[in-house]
């Protein structure tokens, strides 16, 4: 995952302008502001997700968990949505091009569930998924490299936030997915 934390910044620089790599790169910094919270949080939910008993009663307590952080993501997912649409509907009205305004919308909505899903890495971990967790970050490091050479090519930092979106979201389901099947637990 570190391996390519920078690369898309390199790809923008090789295909867009000067300018749009620079207001990538300050999108990439907020959401790395985000990140700069969450690694004091990985150091305190490690050890308490490895005390939980992740197969009998502390079940109920990480269901709920999950349920809150999938209640939370919906409801911002939709104002995300909502403030989507009415950037397009005001496109004329303001000054920053709507490219730019859809990539900033995309990237906070990234930093955003990456807040809420923090803990599906250490969580993954927990249920001994170390192995499938190293192909799941391959694969999707190498799907979102796909992605970005492909949406790249069409000359737009949107496309490039959705490859960091798909990317973001492909991390966080796999990861649940990998705690599900551990757990033997239904996510609803």
């Amino acid at each position: 995952v570190l391996s390519i934390r920078h690369f898309d910044e390199i790809i923008v620089g090789i295909y867009l302008t000067t300018e749009v790599l620079g207001f990538w790169k300050l999108l990439k910094m907020s959401t790395g502001m985000v990140g700069k919270i969450l690694e004091p949080l990985y150091v305190f939910v490690f050890p308490k997700l490895e005390a939980l008993d992740v197969k009998g009663k502390d079940q109920k307590f990480i269901m709920s968990i999950l349920g809150k952080c999938k209640m939370y993501c919906l409801v911002f997912s939709g104002v995300i949505i909502g403030l989507l649409v009415l950037s397009v509907i005001l496109e004329g009205y303001v000054t920053i091009p709507l490219d730019k305004i859809l990539a900033g919308l995309v990237v906070f909505w990234v930093s955003v569930v990456n807040l809420l899903y923090f803990f599906s890495h250490p969580l993954a971990i927990r249920c001994r998924g170390e192995k499938k967790v190293l192909v799941l970050n391959l694969v999707s490091g190498s799907l979102f490299l796909s992605l970005l050479f492909t949406l790249v090519q069409i000359n737009s930092l949107f496309l490039v936030a959705v490859a960091l979106a798909v990317y973001c979201a492909v991390n966080h389901l796999g990861r649940l997915l990998i705690s599900k099947s551990f757990m033997r637990i239904n996510f609803e």
